[in-house]
């Protein structure tokens, strides 16, 4: 009967009755460690999230190219032949157009520079007028100015016009025609105006009188 009694109490004490009861403290005490420490392990575990574990990347492997088809022999001599042909067709193409282009710049200078030289012939033109119009007394002067103007026309390649002869349309600018005894039809009879030639180019026909 005192034995149900005291279990009955037990079960009915608070707990600072239970903090003050020596055989609780005595049964805490008897409890392993072990036990508590995995019970607080294992809270830890409920409690702690799990760790992401890194997904490692994989390496892309490359793919290996494939090799281009080797024609057949026929098809690749053609194919050679092609390109021989088309090789030659440009680089005569390329010939042409360099000798058109140094033919063409050659005439670019004979042009400028037979502008300049028509400019020049006037003043010849007036030297001479001078060295027939003046006297004896300074008539040396003026020719010898006339005979290096003619000189450096010459050293420039630049040729009077021949007027001896028939006339020459070409050559030739027929300003009159005039009786003459002594010359036949169509040849020249006198010069007016020199002319003159500069590379094969016509750079001023001569001015002449022709017979009828």
């Amino acid at each position: 009967m005192n034995n149900e009694q005291s279990t009955t109490e037990q079960e009915h004490q608070t707990p600072q009755e239970e903090n003050n009861d020596p055989s609780i403290q005595r049964a805490r005490r008897a409890t392993p460690a072990s036990e508590e420490t995995t019970a607080d392990r294992q809270d830890e575990r409920e409690t702690t999230p799990a760790e992401e574990t890194p997904v490692e990347s994989t390496p892309e492997v490359e793919t290996p190219e494939e090799e281009p088809t080797i024609p057949a022999s026929r098809e690749a001599n053609e194919l050679e032949d092609s390109c021989r042909q088309q090789l030659m067709r440009v680089t005569a193409d390329f010939a042409n157009f360099k000798r058109r282009v140094e033919k063409e710049r050659a005439e670019w200078f004979v042009m400028g520079e037979a502008a300049v030289l028509k400019k020049l012939l006037t003043v010849v033109d007036d030297i001479d007028r001078a060295v027939a119009n003046v006297g004896d007394d300074d008539q040396n002067g003026l020719g010898l100015i006339a005979k290096k103007m003619h000189k450096m026309l010459a050293d420039l390649g630049v040729k009077q016009i021949d007027c001896s002869g028939e006339f020459d349309p070409v050559q030739h600018e027929a300003l009159m025609q005039v009786e003459s005894e002594s010359v036949e039809t169509g040849e020249i009879v006198d010069v007016m105006t020199p002319g003159y030639v500069f590379k094969g180019q016509v750079l001023r026909a001569a001015q002449v009188s022709v017979s009828r």
